[in-house]
Protein backbone atom coordinates (compact mmCIF):
# COMPACT_ATOMS: atom_id res chain seq x y z
CA UNK A 1 0.00 0.00 0.00
CA UNK A 2 0.95 3.32 -0.70
CA UNK A 3 2.08 5.85 1.66
CA UNK A 4 -1.48 8.03 2.76
CA UNK A 5 -1.90 11.32 4.71
CA UNK A 6 -5.20 12.32 6.21
CA UNK A 7 -6.55 15.75 5.75
CA UNK A 8 -9.26 17.04 8.52
CA UNK A 9 -11.59 19.54 7.88
CA UNK A 10 -12.31 20.48 11.70
CA UNK A 11 -15.66 21.55 12.76
CA UNK A 12 -17.52 21.90 16.12
CA UNK A 13 -19.53 18.74 16.33
CA UNK A 14 -17.69 16.74 13.18
CA UNK A 15 -14.93 16.27 10.82
CA UNK A 16 -14.71 15.85 7.34
CA UNK A 17 -11.72 13.28 6.77
CA UNK A 18 -9.60 13.18 2.96
CA UNK A 19 -7.41 10.31 2.77
CA UNK A 20 -4.88 10.71 0.16
CA UNK A 21 -2.23 8.38 -1.14
CA UNK A 22 1.43 9.61 -1.80
CA UNK A 23 0.18 10.04 -6.14
CA UNK A 24 -3.01 12.44 -4.90
CA UNK A 25 -5.76 9.98 -4.94
CA UNK A 26 -8.18 9.42 -3.01
CA UNK A 27 -8.17 6.39 -0.64
CA UNK A 28 -11.01 7.30 1.32
CA UNK A 29 -13.37 10.60 2.39
CA UNK A 30 -16.28 10.81 5.04
CA UNK A 31 -17.44 13.08 7.75
CA UNK A 32 -16.79 11.68 11.33
CA UNK A 33 -18.14 12.67 14.47
CA UNK A 34 -15.71 14.66 16.96
CA UNK A 35 -16.23 12.18 19.48
CA UNK A 36 -13.02 10.01 21.13
CA UNK A 37 -14.48 6.90 19.71
CA UNK A 38 -14.76 7.48 16.38
CA UNK A 39 -11.73 9.10 15.91
CA UNK A 40 -9.95 6.46 17.86
CA UNK A 41 -11.69 3.74 15.13
CA UNK A 42 -10.55 6.07 12.32
CA UNK A 43 -7.30 6.50 12.96
CA UNK A 44 -6.52 3.50 14.07
CA UNK A 45 -6.95 1.73 9.97
CA UNK A 46 -4.11 4.10 9.42
CA UNK A 47 -1.64 3.63 12.14
CA UNK A 48 1.49 5.53 11.27
CA UNK A 49 0.24 8.04 8.60
CA UNK A 50 0.57 11.55 8.53
CA UNK A 51 -2.38 13.53 9.06
CA UNK A 52 -2.96 17.40 8.93
CA UNK A 53 -5.83 19.33 10.73
CA UNK A 54 -6.13 22.82 10.66
CA UNK A 55 -5.95 25.04 13.97
CA UNK A 56 -9.14 25.86 14.82
CA UNK A 57 -10.77 26.91 18.23
CA UNK A 58 -11.17 22.71 18.99
CA UNK A 59 -8.14 21.39 17.20
CA UNK A 60 -6.68 20.06 20.77
CA UNK A 61 -8.91 17.32 21.45
CA UNK A 62 -8.86 15.96 18.18
CA UNK A 63 -4.94 16.40 18.20
CA UNK A 64 -4.31 14.73 21.04
CA UNK A 65 -6.85 11.25 20.17
CA UNK A 66 -4.86 11.53 16.80
CA UNK A 67 -1.34 11.53 18.58
CA UNK A 68 -1.64 8.28 19.38
CA UNK A 69 -1.93 6.56 16.21
CA UNK A 70 -0.55 8.64 13.76
CA UNK A 71 1.80 11.76 13.00
CA UNK A 72 -0.32 14.84 13.54
CA UNK A 73 1.01 18.26 11.78
CA UNK A 74 -1.16 21.23 12.57
CA UNK A 75 -1.79 23.51 9.47
CA UNK A 76 -0.33 27.28 9.73
CA UNK A 77 -3.48 29.48 9.13
CA UNK A 78 -1.38 31.96 6.62
CA UNK A 79 -1.09 28.42 5.04
CA UNK A 80 -4.25 27.53 4.91
CA UNK A 81 -5.45 31.13 3.97
CA UNK A 82 -6.11 29.01 0.33
CA UNK A 83 -8.73 27.13 1.88
CA UNK A 84 -11.18 30.28 3.60
CA UNK A 85 -10.29 32.76 0.02
CA UNK A 86 -11.20 29.46 -2.20
CA UNK A 87 -14.37 30.02 -4.44
CA UNK A 88 -15.53 27.08 -4.55
CA UNK A 89 -15.82 25.86 -0.75
CA UNK A 90 -17.22 22.67 0.92
CA UNK A 91 -15.58 20.32 3.04
CA UNK A 92 -14.51 17.73 0.51
CA UNK A 93 -12.10 20.23 -1.23
CA UNK A 94 -10.87 21.94 2.13
CA UNK A 95 -10.25 18.46 3.70
CA UNK A 96 -8.32 16.96 0.27
CA UNK A 97 -6.07 20.41 0.40
CA UNK A 98 -5.26 19.51 3.82
CA UNK A 99 -4.25 16.31 2.71
CA UNK A 100 -1.99 17.55 -0.13
CA UNK A 101 -0.53 20.43 2.42
CA UNK A 102 1.63 17.56 3.51
CA UNK A 103 4.64 18.46 1.25
CA UNK A 104 4.67 22.12 2.92
CA UNK A 105 4.61 22.09 6.00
Amino acid sequence: MLAVCIGLDVHKRYSYVAVVDELGEIVEEKRIENTKESLQKFASKYKGAKAVIEATSNYRFIYDVLENYVEVKLAHPYKTRAIAEARIKNDRLDAKMLANFKQTL
